[in-house]
């Protein structure tokens, strides 16, 4: 009798481990299923865990957030920008204009190097593109008092005219409390 119940015992044993353990890699399939579904899922860059070490002139505390992209007035433009242009285009704010122009080929490295360097750090107000293709369609600076002062008006001048020479049409446009769509949509004919 002692044999039969202790192959009767080691019987049961064998059937409930052989379920734990069948459960329990069903159970880390699962999980594996889960997690593996999860990162195929998400487009966050995740950096690698071996980071260099930034060097003593790079400090990271030294910034803080401007919390606003746009000024009062310049926001003020956008809106009424927005209700003017067609559904068609988009505006994009504060866009450097070595987006939109680029040196023309034929300098050498030294002499392109410059002529970017002028145009690097210069940004424009607006510009407006089209939805689908996101090619520009034109460039829009609001002068507002700032435009007034010396350096401010040298710059205006030399962006006037690589604009010209360029060939990328540029509206400028006289910063105000408000506008009368009517009129803006007068300014802006060429876009419909």
């Amino acid at each position: 009798m002692l044999p039969f119940i202790f192959y009767k015992n080691f019987m049961l044993l064998k059937f409930y481990f052989v379920n734990f353990t069948i459960i329990f890699i069903c159970f880390v399939i699962k999980w594996h299923a889960a997690k593996t579904k999860a990162r195929q899922h998400s487009y966050l860059y995740q950096p690698s865990k071996n980071q260099p070490k930034l060097s003593a002139d790079f400090n990271c505390h030294a910034y803080e957030s401007i919390d606003k992209l746009f000024t009062a007035c310049e926001l003020r433009f956008y809106r009424a920008l927005e209700q003017v242009i067609p559904d068609s285009m988009l505006i994009f704010g504060k866009v450097r204009i070595a987006d939109v122009l680029k040196p023309k080929e034929g300098f050498n490295g030294q002499e392109r190097y410059k002529i970017f360097g002028k145009i690097c750090a210069k940004h424009l107000d607006y510009v407006i593109c089209d939805k689908r293709s996101l090619n520009v369609i034109c460039c829009i600076e609001l002068h507002d008092q700032s435009h007034q002062r010396a350096d401010r008006i040298e710059r205006d001048v030399f962006v006037r005219k690589i604009f010209k020479s360029s060939g990328v049409k540029l509206i400028e446009i006289t910063a105000k409390g408000q506008y009368n769509l009517k009129c803006l949509r007068k300014d802006l004919k060429f876009l419909f």
